[in-house]
């Protein structure tokens, strides 16, 4: 995990522990909105939840304890639930900010499930 400033780079966390990575990054998302709605910003949240991890993962998937669990989609419902209450957190950001209605909000996926992955990777339908 790393943060660029003024042209510098610093590594805040490495290894990264991604069942708290997520949460890092609606933390920042969330701060951003609040801290910025007074100016027209552009906020670029690349989440990687839903995306197969390494072979040294025993799930494939990871998710933050809060949501470890919770669906009936295993390791992939529970990575995709919790995008989901993050992406909720910074649409809630924009309300509190009271720049929602003025704000765009593009919400894009990548190529689809990845089936050779089974489970962990997503579904046809």
């Amino acid at each position: 995990l790393v943060r660029q400033r003024a042209g510098k780079t610093v590594v805040l966390e490495q290894p990264v522990d991604f069942t708290t990575l997520g949460g890092k990054y609606a933390d920042f998302a969330e701060n951003f909105v609040l801290k910025n709605a007074a100016f027209p910003f552009f906020l670029y949240v690349p989440f990687s939840h839903v995306h197969t991890t390494a072979d040294d993962q025993p799930d494939m998937q990871y998710c933050g304890c809060a949501h470890k669990n919770q669906t009936r989609r295993g390791t992939f419902g529970d990575a995709l639930a919790e995008a989901d209450a993050f992406v909720g957190r910074i649409m809630a950001a924009l309300d509190t900010s009271n720049v929602r209605a003025n704000t765009l909000v593009l919400f894009t996926g990548d190529n689809g499930p990845w089936l050779a992955q089974r489970t962990s990777g997503g579904s046809a339908g």
